[in-house]
């Protein structure tokens, strides 16, 4: 009987694997014959991974039924043998989880500040803002108060809430460099950083740290006045960029700045455009997600595994107003006027180290999914290939290219459709979250957080005059990019590995090219190299 309805199944699927061979042909012929038709390679390679997930229809009830089960049989587990003091991670957050020396998967930011540096008023803030706030009875920041670790191969949260103590995450920096300094220079905090950059926070508390730094000095002497700087790491999975942004605009700033762009606000797309989103995601989904985790590059800029050290620092301010000229002039916009720089200046850094560069890179590109529910610590965000041209000389070219990458870009289904998958995987074991990261293989990591639209004011007055951040970077990724506005600037943090950048003079080597480059950009919309950078 089993063996007739096995038989009779069959029968029902010969003609889908007519249709699937067919396809084969169509996409083989399509893809090594000299004709070639618009589009077609496209629609058929959507057919063909389309047609693949048909097939395989009759597994998906049976396997995430299994999967389902183990999941919840493994949190109750868990959840019983603990006393409800730990649980398994949402899937947004454990598939950043994974690390390990080198691998490091927190993001740190630099905050400086002009005043007088009060520990006292800065631990108060930490406590009243962030860590006991409340909203209408609930802890905003209570994640602030969990630990992540593994559990049977599952990466899990364990709340600490009668262990926690503030004084073990707010800490002078000489603290950990053990030199009992009080005033470190600019380079001398970038040293610092890059000297902890590598390791994974304590796993004996919340992974979370905020050093203090009581007197900062610029490097531009014209900046004399009184200064002090707050590093801050934290665990990737306990919050993305967004949501540190909340943190500063209502936990941290005595009142809360307006944003530039408003992550909570409804997106202002017309239903026709919400449908033929969808449509894009059914059609092309599949074949956009196959395409982001099997690309495999290799160039002079990516592909040893990471080692560390890491080398970081920023750039100069990029004046908003003078890039919105930029963007005016090359009739683009100024995220691509922005990228094409630092694409600009991996083929510089290259040309002048006489190493032959790729003509086309794939930068890993953050996208934030928005809106954000609310401005609860979370991950809402994703990874996209982002497609760079280096071969192409001219500045304005670069950018029209720039920009045209990002125009198809957005009108792909890719950003969804990973961030759905990243979510599902997440829900696996650490097992597979480790073999999910291994499979990221672009040569560098893009981020772009916008910010406070107006300056912001802590601990009772205190200005903050400058923010920067810089993302961890995980496998074969070697150089990370990232893009933060704040009060009608731009600074742009760097950061490389070693194995891929082994001379210290590469990373700030890339933030000169960047800054040249804006320069360029900058003297075709008639602007010179002052008004290019909001030194102020």
């Amino acid at each position: 009987m089993v063996w007739e309805w096995l038989e009779y199944g069959l029968s029902l699927y010969e003609p889908a694997f007519h249709i699937y061979a067919v396809l084969w042909i169509a996409w083989i012929l399509s893809r090594y014959t000299v004709v070639e038709v618009p589009g077609l390679k496209l629609i058929l390679e959507a057919a063909l991974y389309n047609w693949t997930a048909v097939l395989c229809f009759p597994i998906y009830p049976i396997a995430f039924s299994i999967f389902y089960a183990v999941r919840f049989t493994l949190n109750t587990y868990i959840k019983w043998e603990s006393k409800g003091k730990v649980s398994i991670m949402p899937g947004s957050d454990a598939v950043w989880g994974t690390e390990s020396f080198a691998n490091a998967c927190n993001f740190t930011s630099l905050y400086v500040l002009e005043g007088v540096c009060d520990p006292t008023k800065i631990e108060r803030r930490a406590v009243d803002g962030l860590v006991e706030k409340e909203i209408d009875g609930v802890k905003i920041y209570d994640k602030l108060k969990w630990r992540a670790g593994t559990r049977l191969y599952y990466p899990v949260w364990e709340r600490m809430d009668k262990t926690f103590d503030i004084k073990r995450h707010i800490r002078f920096l000489s603290d950990w460099s053990g030199d009992g300094r009080t005033s470190y220079s600019e380079d001398d905090v970038f040293d610092e950083i890059s000297k902890f950059f590598d390791h994974p926070l304590p796993k004996d508390k919340p992974q979370w740290e905020v050093y203090i730094v009581p007197k900062y000095v610029y490097n531009d002497p014209d900046k004399t006045g009184n200064y002090y700087a707050l590093i801050f790491r934290i665990h990737h999975s306990i919050m993305d960029g967004v949501s540190a942004g909340f943190a500063l605009q209502n936990g941290i700033a005595d009142y809360p700045p307006s944003l530039s762009v408003n992550p909570l606000a409804p997106l202002k797309i017309s239903m026709l455009q919400r449908l033929m989103g969808y449509v894009a995601i059914l059609v092309f989904g599949l074949r956009d997600a196959v395409r982001s985790f099997t690309l495999f590059e290799s160039n002079c800029f990516h592909g040893p595994k990471l080692t560390g050290p890491k080398k970081l620092g920023w750039s100069k301010p990029v004046d908003l107003n003078s890039l919105k000229a930029m963007k005016n002039i090359t009739k683009t916009s100024t995220t691509a006027v922005l990228m094409s720089a630092l694409g600009a200046s991996l083929r510089n850094l290259a040309i002048r180290k006489n190493l032959k560069f790729p003509t086309r890179i794939h930068a890993s590109l953050t996208v934030a999914i928005l809106p954000y529910p609310d401005m609860k610590p979370q991950n809402r965000f994703t990874v996209v290939l982002f497609p760079m041209n280096l071969a192409i000389a001219s500045t304005i070219d670069r950018i029209k290219s720039t920009y045209k990458s990002a125009q198809r870009l957005a009108r792909s289904s890719e950003a969804l459709v990973n961030f759905y998958l990243m979510r599902l995987l997440g829900q696996t074991s650490t097992i597979f979250c480790k073999l999910f990261n291994k499979l990221l293989h672009s040569t560098m990591l893009l981020s772009n957080v916008p910010g406070p639209a107006e300056k912001a004011y802590l601990f009772g007055g205190d200005e903050l005059v400058d923010v920067s951040f810089w993302t961890p970077l995980k496998n074969s990724i070697g150089v990370s990019m990232s893009l933060f506005s704040y009060a009608g600037k731009i600074r742009v943090g760097m950061v490389g590995d070693s194995s891929v950048f082994p001379d210290p003079k590469d990373v700030p080597t890339l933030i000169t090219e960047f800054e040249k480059e804006i320069v360029r950009t900058g003297r075709i919309a008639g602007l010179d190299e002052e008004q290019c950078f909001n030194l102020s």
